[in-house]
């Protein structure tokens, strides 16, 4: 168990992909700057807390976990990415100047909700 249940980094990486969608105007969701400025941080810090959480319960095969370790290490780089163009940060990275177009921060998006739904399915499947 993580912090309330297994898959909440699932659900809230699927909200913070709905509000990155938000954020290139596709879709209009109120308040979406400041959501967002609640969300990224809050999506980082469970990924953390999976990445910790799959080493502490080793009970799936290595492969699954090597995933796992891998896409949290995803969404962390691109959660970073992200808080920093959203507060106006110069990384010097070119993945930040890519985040002010529209196409891109769709992308991300679609990211994560498709990558968190797919391991909230497996974790439905699996236990």
């Amino acid at each position: 168990m993580k912090l309330l249940f297994e898959y909440e980094d699932c659900v809230i990486g699927i909200i913070t992909g709905i509000l990155v969608i938000g954020s290139a105007n596709v879709i209009k969701i109120p308040y979406n700057r400041g959501l967002l400025m609640v969300f990224l941080p809050l999506f980082f810090f469970f990924s953390i807390f999976d990445i910790i959480h799959l080493f502490k319960d080793a009970e799936s095969h290595i492969l699954i976990m090597f995933l796992g370790v891998l896409h949290d290490l995803i969404d962390m780089g691109l959660v970073l990415f992200l808080t920093a163009n959203l507060f106006g940060i110069k990384l010097g990275l070119p993945l930040v100047g890519m985040l002010d177009e529209k196409t891109m921060l769709v992308g991300v998006g679609i990211f994560f909700i498709v990558a968190n739904a797919l391991w909230f399915f497996e974790l439905f499947k699996g236990g």
